[in-house]
């Protein structure tokens, strides 16, 4: 699937479901943080990894849902 051909209904209805799978990763780096790891440590790294790559997809079609021309450069002639 490419997402230049998600319609804006289509990535708003994507977008809608990564909120939950956000709150899941924020309550594990929590839980890690709690039970003493290390914030350097390969588990931390990887929650936080995984966390920023859902942020930049919601972020992304947050704006294909918004429609055409929205968040995007105009396109040169």
């Amino acid at each position: 699937m490419r997402f230049t051909r998600l319609m804006p209904k289509q990535a708003e209805a994507f977008r809608n479901k990564i909120p939950p799978k956000l709150h899941f990763l924020l309550l594990c780096r929590r839980r890690l943080d709690n039970r003493g790891s290390n914030p350097n440590s390969r588990h931390c790294a990887l929650v936080d990894k995984a966390q920023s790559a859902l942020q930049s997809l919601f972020v992304k079609l947050h704006y294909l849902s918004c429609g055409p021309g929205v968040g995007e450069r105009p396109e040169q002639e």
